[in-house]
């Protein structure tokens, strides 16, 4: 064998483990230029006749390579696919309703089914006398229809409420609160007492019971809520109070001093009336008299009386 063919031969076993590990790393092989020497070949070849050993290897490879390129280039081609949508929220999970929530529920319930009792047949026939005489199957489906729609509204409405404002949920901390002070309670024990705060106008309760502000009597709790309100109010009905203290007591004067004025006026009445009675007692002796003498001069006059109209009838005559 020459020298050449040797040289030929050698570069044959890179090439075969060239191949392999393109063909072991997914066909991920990067194109080498066409001018690069083989490491064993030297310097490169300028004669254009016989082909240097670094030649045929670079050759070898791409020619391995080109089959790949179809791959490539459907990659390139192929669609960008959409970016992924984002997961999707967690499904709401109702709450579970505690004593609280299950005793509101029950006290809705009761009382629609009470307010339903109400629509029955014999109370919507009442309503409509002639339909219940004459169609009384048309009117009994009315009569279910309604109570059907009313009865599925209100429920619908209800749950809505209650998903809206997240009453189950607030119940059920509410019932979780009241757990929690009871506990705290027990393990305090009874000796233990809150302070509550006092104003300067105010001393410590010394009843027990009254230590705690959820323990106080009704009355005080709302007098307490109301006091900021009602200082105003308690003072303007004060001035008010005060300016008619002073116009009654300026009224009683005038009406003292009036009463004194009809008192000297009935005492001077009296006076004259007691005059009055002493005449009339004086003339109880003389009345007789009085009288008779009256009656003679009124006898007297009514003599003269005629005379003089006879004198002057004579005269005209």
């Amino acid at each position: 064998m020459s020298a050449p063919d040797q040289d030929q031969s050698q570069p044959s076993q890179p090439i075969k483990e060239s191949s392999s590990q393109i063909q072991s790393q997914d066909h991920a092989v990067q194109h080498q230029p066409e001018t690069e020497s083989h490491p064993g070949a030297g310097a490169p070849s300028t004669s254009t006749t016989t082909p240097a050993p670094g030649a045929t290897s670079a050759t070898t490879a791409q020619a391995l390579q080109q089959p790949q390129e179809p791959s490539q280039q459907a990659q390139e081609t192929q669609p960008q696919q959409p970016p992924a949508s984002p997961p999707l929220p967690q499904k709401h999970t109702p709450a579970t309703p505690g004593p609280r929530a299950g005793r509101f529920i029950q006290l809705y319930d009761g009382a629609l089914a009470s307010t339903l009792r109400k629509v029955n047949y014999d109370n919507f026939a009442s309503c409509f006398p002639t339909v219940a005489a004459h169609a009384p199957n048309t009117l009994r489906n009315v009569q279910k229809q309604m109570v059907d729609y009313l009865e599925e509204r209100c429920n619908k409405d209800f749950q809505s409420i209650l998903a809206d404002r997240d009453v189950i949920r607030k119940l059920n901390e509410l019932e979780n609160l009241v757990s929690d002070a009871d506990r705290r309670r027990q393990e305090g024990g009874s000796d233990v007492e809150e302070p509550i705060p006092h104003t300067q106008n105010q001393t410590p309760r010394t009843n027990t019971s009254y230590n705690s502000p959820h323990v106080l009597p009704p009355d005080e709790i709302l007098t307490a809520h109301l006091a900021p309100r009602l200082a105003p109010q308690q003072s303007t009905l004060n001035a008010r109070l005060q300016n008619t203290q002073a116009s009654n007591e300026s009224l009683f004067a005038s009406i003292q001093s009036q009463r004194a004025e009809i008192d000297a006026l009935l005492a001077q009445l009296e006076s004259q009336v007691a005059d009055i009675d002493g005449a009339n007692a004086l003339l109880v002796d003389v009345a007789p008299e009085l009288a008779a003498e009256a009656r003679a001069s009124e006898v007297e006059m009514a003599g003269r009386g005629s005379a003089e109209n006879k004198a002057k009838n004579l005269q005209l005559t």
